[in-house]
């Protein structure tokens, strides 16, 4: 009961906002509208700290652009940020969207374009992490700038460019990871090749979606990240979207 207590306090002390100032101290990545997967070294002066990363991105839809953002441990020291926490900002400092904490010490989110999906960010052994797909979760964005902040521990992103992190004991160290930004402009066809996402596009792909259009299940093992079989997004799961995916592979470009 008394840690119920104290948790509840505590959220309620990181929920209170205050009026802020815009960030002074942040990582600024300028405009980008071109196709590519930023990588950004954060590191926290201190426990407590809030490292600020600017962006400036294009429009994007459920129907067109992405951008997904995730943060990894490239190396397992005693500093190495194992709790992290991140929510993306306007430029007004208003809260846009929280980022979902996923498996492997990570927080990871999707805005925009919502099919299909985007390649998981974490291969482990050869193991495919899927618990959370990169599938425009987090709804689309207005082109502008727009703030992520990342912190540590049990931590209450609030309005006006307030954050407020508590950091226990066990995590007062932690104070380093890597955070990925891959930005699809809006413009450029999205179609990933790779649907077993075992790293290549090849024959073995076509296997897969054929085996996917002639056995469907609600339930299929093999289909360990629920790739959808509707390849060509026409709304039928059919030979067209095997032709679609093999022309794919052989042209590498997307069709229009």
């Amino acid at each position: 009961m008394k840690s119920l207590i104290h948790a509840g306090l505590l959220l309620l002390a990181l929920s209170s906002s205050a009026a802020n100032a815009q960030p002074e101290d942040f990582i600024d990545l300028g405009r980008r509208v071109a196709q590519e997967t930023i990588v950004v070294p954060i590191h926290l002066d201190f426990a407590e700290d809030v490292q600020w990363v600017r962006i400036e991105l294009p429009t994007l839809t459920a129907e067109a652009g992405f951008v997904d953002i995730w943060t990894r441990v490239e190396e397992w020291t005693p500093l190495a940020l194992l709790w992290p926490r991140a929510a993306c900002y306007d430029n007004s400092g208003r809260v846009i969207r929280g980022l979902h904490s996923g498996s492997f010490n990570q927080v990871v989110g999707s805005f925009g374009q919502v099919s299909p999906r985007r390649p998981p960010n974490v291969l482990d052994d050869e193991v495919v992490d899927c618990l959370t797909p990169f599938q425009g979760q987090l709804a689309g964005l207005n082109e502008g700038v727009y703030w992520f902040a990342i912190a540590n521990g049990v931590v209450g992103f609030n309005d006006d460019w307030d954050v407020r992190a508590y950091v226990g004991p066990t995590l007062q160290r932690q104070r380093d990871t890597t955070l990925y930004i891959r930005v699809h402009p809006p413009e450029i066809p999205f179609c990933d090749p790779d649907l077993n996402w075992d790293g290549n596009a090849d024959q073995d792909d076509v296997a897969y979606l054929f085996d996917l259009i002639t056995n469907p299940s609600p339930i299929d093992p093999t289909n360990v990240c629920g790739a959808d079989p509707d390849y060509n997004r026409d709304g039928t799961a059919d030979m067209d979207d095997v032709r679609t995916l093999i022309d794919v592979i052989a042209s590498g470009e997307c069709p229009e």
